[in-house]
């Protein structure tokens, strides 16, 4: 069997097909909603920090219901969870949808259509945040410790294909803005009923102990780690949500201008992210922590060139080399993580490690907006100021491990 090749344990690869398919629909469906929310608060004449509040708070809510989650899948099983966040999408989804025909159509206007809109978006939040916990805990279980980091990449390059498959659905606004949610929806409610009648749970997972104990941030097994989580997800936070101000700004652009220049540099990052987890990672086969050694200096490497950037190419340069050490790092950051606890212990981390790239996604967008404000480069500053910091501590981590 080539080395490459993902060796599958307590598991069958039709499932694992399956599984991909559904992280695949996962990203297409959380790519829908990013693209699409900000022109739906624009319609409905909302302002950009009450639109910007509500995608922080469903955020906040995937932090914070992420280990919960994880146990979960644990205790009800991992295609049990899987397919409950599908179905739970497609009914907050279908919940969603109600509340903006309603917005559009006049029936609610003002602080009660914000307030609603926050809650159906929240709900759907806590609902499709079931998913990824429960499926890297799937791919934890049927992978072998030398095979996790590829198995966690082909999680990763699933997402980011499911991510550049997403602008697929958006096109669909051509028929009605709530037209790509519709098709969101339905493909929500399709791959729970796939995943519940095909996805088969890996067979070591069905004895285990109906309550699971709560795994703590601060445990020092992974604690160090997942602050490298955190700081690595902000730095990806940044470079995407403040790429759409950042760019026309340095190249004197107008809105419509910028639209081209702003896909093919977001376009760079998703396909060097899914190049290195489907193919350069099983290639290499790498312990997990080399990826984070070798994936920070190139993230930090990324930011150095937007900072200099004063041209389309320099942009597009800067977000492949950011696209190629995000996707290093978060298979790697995942992967170590999973390595240090217990088979017992999988879920319950799998929902912490599932959390902090919702947190890095709070903090990122949050303080990178009132930094732009000061000064459109203060965020990219900062960000590298934090990787620059992060980087000894991942070397350290390593060279420790080495030492073990």
């Amino acid at each position: 069997m080539s080395k490459s090749r993902l060796n599958i344990k307590g598991g069958d690869r039709l499932s694992v097909s399956i599984l991909l398919l559904a992280i695949v629909a996962f990203g297409s469906m959380n790519s829908v909603l990013f693209s699409l929310f900000p022109l739906f608060g624009t319609e409905l004449d909302m302002s950009a920090t009450e639109i910007t509040s509500i995608g922080t708070c469903a955020a906040l809510a995937i932090f914070f219901c992420s280990p919960f989650w994880g146990r979960k899948s644990d205790e009800w099983g991992r295609k049990n969870t899987i397919a409950f966040g599908m179905a739970g999408y497609a009914v907050s989804a279908a919940l969603l949808v109600f509340v903006l025909w309603q917005g559009f159509d006049g029936a609610l206007t003002g602080m009660t259509l914000y307030v609603l809109l926050l809650l159906s978006r929240v709900f759907q939040a806590v609902l499709l945040g079931a998913m990824l916990p429960a499926a890297t805990a799937y791919m934890i279980d049927i992978t072998t410790p030398e095979q996790r980091t590829i198995g966690l990449g082909r999680i990763g390059a699933s997402h980011g294909i499911g991510s550049i498959a997403g602008p697929m659905l958006v096109s669909l606004s051509i028929f009605g803005l709530l037209v790509p949610l519709y098709a969101a929806v339905t493909l929500a409610a399709l791959m729970a009923v796939v995943v519940w009648f095909l996805l088969q749970e890996p067979g070591h997972t069905m004895n285990r102990p109906k309550q699971q104990k709560k795994m703590s941030y601060f445990d020092p097994r992974y604690r160090e780690i997942l602050a490298v989580g955190v700081v690595i997800y902000i730095a990806m936070a940044v470079s995407v949500q403040t790429m759409g101000f950042y760019l026309p700004h340095v190249l004197q652009l107008e809105t419509m201008e910028a639209a081209r220049p702003l896909s093919i540099t977001q376009g760079a990052s998703a396909l060097m992210m899914v190049f290195v987890q489907l193919i350069l990672i099983p290639k290499l086969q790498w312990p997990p922590l080399r990826y984070l050694a070798v994936g920070v200096p190139i993230v930090i490497l990324g930011f150095v060139f937007l900072l200099v950037a004063d041209r389309l190419l320099l942009f597009i340069l800067a977000t492949s080399f950011i696209g190629l050490g995000l996707g290093m790092t978060g298979p790697g950051y995942s992967a170590t993580v999973s390595l240090r606890v217990e088979p017992e212990e999988q879920g319950a981390v799998a929902g912490l490690t599932s959390a902090c790239p919702a947190l890095g996604f709070v903090i990122g967008p949050l303080s990178a907006g009132v930094l732009y404000d000061i000064n459109p480069v203060l965020p990219y500053w900062i960000t590298l100021g934090l990787l620059i910091v992060l980087f000894p501590v991942v070397l350290r981590v390593y060279k420790r491990r080495q030492g073990a």
